[in-house]
């Protein structure tokens, strides 16, 4: 019983410390992208969409930061979104 709760002890470590690796690994060449008001960005579809069908919308402009990840974007016709 002790030598399995050892391995398993283990295997845990091992994992966490694979994950680590891994996540430093890919953040060296992650950017962080900056978005400030009147910057152009695309518009993620999450909803209604099917597996050919586009997975970004037009062009839209933030018209207001509601936090680091979350904007107010609006359209070409003026129509608002979260």
């Amino acid at each position: 019983m002790q030598y399995k709760n050892l391995i398993l002890k283990q295997a845990k470590h091992n994992i966490i410390h694979k994950q680590l690796i891994s996540k430093r690994r890919f953040d060296t060449n992650r950017s962080h992208p900056q978005f400030t008001l009147g910057d152009h960005v695309w518009m993620k579809i999450i909803v209604g969409r099917g597996k050919l069908d586009a997975r970004y919308s037009g062009l839209v402009r933030i018209v207001q930061v509601l936090s680091p990840v979350s904007f107010i974007v609006e359209d070409q016709n003026f129509q608002t979104f979260q």
